[in-house]
């Protein structure tokens, strides 16, 4: 079925926007603010701002879309499709896009307002403890979006953590289960017959037909009678040393005494690593080797650190100095795919 939509004004202020959809049945409402062909708009006075955020509170939405165009071709852009778990405030402004300013001794600080770029902001408040889950899709289309809808999908058992989305794209149906759970995996379920153990799995469907299943650190995932599985669901263990091109080594590497498969079994893998201080960062396998009883995984690029003893020392900005150990996890994947 084809969606219909219809101009209407907002004479009277943006929250009539709300009020006019809710009156004719609208499902979606998408607020234009000011032209897109100028950049000069009347700034919304904040009583206007909270009448309509009062306006969306009362009719208890709580999804929401946010569309980001380029500027030099409208046709292209992403469609941020956000999922939180009650009702929120939304914000959208911009700031100087620094990166576009140049870097390095290319860049030229002094065009700092030169270059702007959206921010979108959402904010849930509540009384204190308040946890809340933010869920977004990113949509990145040419010429016309293909997503049709996103909603939330329960998962059982719910905890905090875990998260459920169903998103539908023509005769096309993606639901995706994501939870913070560790090793032993318990088994979750959603939408019926989808059962996971692990922290990411991805199940497409066309009716009842499965078409793919994707798992990501976990030890099964299924959906009616196709199913993926693997053992153990990750690699992990600590960083001894690290070696880079740049300082006269043979490879850009991370040292370890964890026992990995040697060769290109872990090519294109991410290993995640979390440093003395708890900050988290990702690096590119390129391969894994063994010399003198350690094993060497070589990286796709330089990781910029500096380990000797318990002391890492960052290469590039900021250059912080971190105490402690660097531990990390590779997460293991499985997939099954048929022809669309």
């Amino acid at each position: 079925m084809p969606i219909l939509g219809a101009h209407q004004s907002i004479t009277g202020g943006v929250s009539k926007a709300v009020e006019r959809a809710a009156a004719v049945g609208c499902d979606c409402v998408q607020l234009f603010t000011k032209s897109n062909s100028q950049w000069r708009a009347r700034p919304i006075p904040s009583d206007e701002a909270e009448r309509f955020r009062a306006a969306l509170a009362e009719l208890g939405l709580t999804s929401f879309e946010a569309v980001f165009t380029y500027a030099a071709d409208a046709k292209r852009g992403v469609r941020i499709h956000v999922v939180p778990d009650g009702p929120v405030q939304a914000f959208l402004g911009q700031s100087p896009s620094v990166r576009r300013v140049g870097i390095g001794t290319s860049g030229d600080s002094r065009k700092i307002f030169d270059f702007w770029m959206p921010q979108l902001v959402v904010r849930r408040t509540g009384e204190a403890p308040l946890a809340s889950t933010f869920a977004a899709v990113e949509e990145a289309f040419a010429g016309r979006t293909f997503v049709d809808s996103v909603e939330a999908v329960r998962v059982e058992p719910a905890e905090a953590g875990v998260t459920g989305l169903r998103i539908k794209h023509g005769d096309t149906v993606d639901t995706i289960i994501s939870t913070l759970d560790e090793a032993p995996y318990p088994e979750r379920t959603a939408a019926g017959d989808i059962r996971m153990k692990g922290r990411l799995g991805v199940v497409r469907q066309r009716g009842d037909e499965v078409l793919g299943l994707w798992l990501f650190e976990g030890e099964e995932l299924a959906a009616g009678k196709s199913k993926v599985a693997c053992e153990g669901g990750r690699y992990e263990g600590a960083i001894e040393a690290a070696t880079r091109k740049a300082d006269g080594a043979a490879a850009d590497a991370f040292i370890t005494d964890a026992e990995l498969p040697a060769g290109g079994v872990l090519h294109g893998c991410w290993m995640i690593v979390t440093h003395g201080n708890g900050y988290t960062h990702g690096y590119q396998i390129d391969q894994v080797k063994k010399d003198g009883g350690k094993t060497v995984i070589v990286l796709a690029e330089d990781h910029g650190l500096r380990i000797e003893g318990g002391k890492t020392q960052e290469v590039y900005f900021p250059r912080r100095g971190i105490e402690g150990e660097n531990t990390f996890v590779i997460p293991v994947a499985a997939s099954m795919s048929r022809e669309l």
